[in-house]
């Protein structure tokens, strides 16, 4: 797969909605918010939400060729297929590599007196779930609203649970439909430097050149009070403990977005502005392909060098 610094690619909603959801339509689609599982040179799987008012809240998937357009047939209504059916809201998936194998990991929405995160084995040649949705679950202390837990392996199963200040939580045991977590020893240290504290989670932990990069979100508010999302990036070493080793974030990274605050449709969030929310990070020669949802309607995909995405950081 060869890709050029700085190429851009923002898709048609309708292109990427499974025909089935179609005789949905009421206010029009909303497609945002994709992840990305990279297996092989020859296609990249991309998971999204697909939301309308008929519809409600989902996740669709399709596959991606070398040259980043969606191939004909791959277009999977991924919510219909996961179990239990009586689950409606499926939002803001993720992959991970966990112990080799890749997982889709996804919220349900804001629920009192906290909302629930599930986990699933994922079989990229069929393109399907494997096996029945696990619940994300801590033994200490929680947020009411958790949807940026990122899941990571390195000698087990890991979660960066905050990154201000920097919590890792480990999995302690597992039964038939839960994954129990508790806290590892991590640095309390800020991982944004100077503007940039207060970063919370993307893409999933990802390993490359010995090191998790951590690719986020932060939050910056407008004259007006909007609330506009920004993608920055930190790193820790793979090999020392959580937090050696850490590259802090230093300044937003420019991914694009063309709209500015404009929007097609009524916003989701009355409250946000101008939104780069970014999903999923996938680590190749050249450099990194990033995944983005733009004001909670688009999809796009963004790719930067090796050089440009370790500029964004301060070296330890």
């Amino acid at each position: 797969m060869e890709l050029i610094a700085g190429a851009t690619r923002i898709f048609d909603n309708d292109a990427l909605v499974p025909d089935n959801w179609r005789a949905r339509r009421s206010d029009g689609f909303r497609v945002f918010n994709p992840t990305l599982l990279h297996r092989s040179d020859d296609y990249i799987t991309m998971v999204y939400r697909v939301v309308s008012q008929t519809l409600g809240r989902k996740i669709a998937l399709c596959q991606l060729d070398d040259r980043l357009n969606v191939i004909r047939g791959s277009i999977k209504p991924l919510s219909d297929l996961i179990e239990p059916a009586t689950e409606t809201w499926h939002a803001d998936p993720r992959f991970c590599q966990l112990d080799g194998e890749p997982h889709l990991y996804w919220n349900d929405g804001y629920r009192m007196p906290h909302n629930n995160q599930f986990v699933v084995a994922f079989d990229p040649e069929r393109m399907v779930p494997k096996g029945k949705p696990l619940l994300l679950d801590i033994a200490g202390p929680r947020q009411p609203i958790e949807k940026n837990w990122g899941l990571f392996y390195s000698n087990g199963i890991k979660a960066v649970y905050s990154a201000e200040p920097l919590r890792i939580l480990t999995l302690d045991r597992r039964s038939h439909n839960t994954l129990m977590f508790s806290d590892a020893p991590a640095s309390t240290e800020s991982v944004g430097d100077g503007d940039m504290v207060g970063i919370r989670g993307g893409a999933s932990p990802t390993l490359h050149a010995g090191r998790f990069y951590c690719f986020g979100h932060i939050v910056s508010h407008s004259k007006s009070g909007m609330r506009n999302y920004h993608t920055a990036v930190y790193a820790f070493d793979a090999t020392q403990g959580w937090g050696a080793g850490l590259w802090r974030a230093s300044r937003p990274l420019a991914l694009p977005n063309p709209f500015g605050e404009d929007t097609f449709y009524p916003r989701l969030n009355g409250r946000t502005g101008a939104v780069v929310y970014i999903c999923g990070a996938v680590p190749l020669d050249q450099g990194w392909l990033l995944s983005y949802g733009i004001n909670d309607e688009r999809c796009a995909l963004h790719f930067m060098s090796h050089q440009q995405v370790n500029a964004h950081m301060i070296e330890p």
